[in-house]
């Protein structure tokens, strides 16, 4: 593994959200950000390109689940839309359960085995190229969680968890501040597929990097509308 300066500062920023890395956890968390920033100068991962402000709004970012993750049920984890690798890889490195990283383009995909790879996660961590869509159909209730940050509005992102998701499963929504509209459509949407918002929590990050809302769904019960639908449909048909 390379040396990275930036061990220090994860630390420093995590240990201000309360949690504490192992110095290996630490090392792995400031590779990821490294390898990230490296590929994204051929393939567009993120367009965030400063280290320190990765360690934030992307690492820092996706660990403010790490809590809602531990206590959802055993089994595996989705990283649904992953881009670079954010919440899954940083939630690996925490969590002993399985995770599966699922983006619709292949390229990202491909650049996201090599970098699991070098990080050593093979073991636990692999990855998906394709549509939610096509995953509820190939592997149809076979996720605990699936974690979902700045992908698609809540009524979609309700809608594409429900059918993967085991009995009593959850669904973690990462966003910035939903409107009350959004979350009333969501609602609606968890209804008619099987789904019930659990609880939401807003919170400020810190160092002023902003808001953030977390916003749990639980499957509860059979969807009364035939899922998955067609691709693309929850986002541009929403059910609500």
């Amino acid at each position: 593994m390379k040396h990275t300066g930036l061990e220090s500062q994860m630390r420093d920023y995590l240990s201000l959200m309360g949690i504490q890395p192992s110095s290996d956890q630490c090392a792995l968390l400031a590779y990821h950000i490294e390898l990230v920033l490296e590929v994204n100068k051929r393939v567009n991962l993120t367009r965030i390109t400063d280290p320190i402000d990765a360690v934030r709004r992307h690492t820092g970012d996706s660990l403010s689940v790490l809590e809602d993750v531990q206590c959802s049920p055993d089994g595996v984890m989705l990283d649904l839309g992953t881009g670079a690798g954010f919440p899954g890889i940083p939630l690996a490195i925490f969590e002993d359960r399985p995770v599966v990283l699922l983006d619709s383009v292949g390229k990202k995909i491909r650049e996201l085995g090599l970098i699991v790879s070098a990080l050593g996660l093979n073991a636990r961590v692999s990855t998906v190229a394709g549509r939610a869509e096509a995953l509820a159909r190939s592997r149809p209730r076979s996720f605990a969680v699936v974690a979902a940050r700045a992908v698609s509005e809540l009524p979609a992102l309700v809608e594409l968890a429900s059918p993967l998701l085991v009995a009593d499963g959850r669904l973690l929504c990462l966003k910035g501040s939903p409107s009350l509209d959004e979350i009333s459509r969501a609602n609606i949407v968890a209804i008619r597929v099987g789904m019930k918002l659990e609880y939401q929590r807003g919170f400020a990050m810190p160092e002023q990097v902003g808001h953030r809302t977390v916003l749990c769904y639980r499957k509860t019960g059979a969807s009364s509308v035939p899922l998955p639908r067609r691709e693309g449909m929850a986002q541009h048909a929403p059910l609500a």
